[in-house]
């Protein structure tokens, strides 16, 4: 999962993973997520989705977007 590979986490990620939660998810790996998301998903990332406050909600925006199937 390109998410998990941004994060650092390959194998581990998990819906409920947070900021937190992953040492790693920082306001870089933020613009990197929203940059993935228009450039490879050609969806708008606007404030929703920067609000969202763990992985599944994250998913669960692209999903109801139609960009992704889970």
């Amino acid at each position: 999962m390109a998410l998990a590979d941004l994060m650092g986490a390959e194998n581990t990620l998990s819906d409920a993973d947070t900021r937190d939660t992953i040492e790693s998810w920082s306001s870089l790996v933020d613009v990197q997520i929203l940059s993935m998301i228009q450039s490879d998903l050609a969806i708008e990332a606007d404030e929703e989705l920067v609000e969202l406050a763990t992985v599944g909600e994250l998913l669960d925006a692209l999903v109801a977007r139609g960009a992704l199937s889970r």
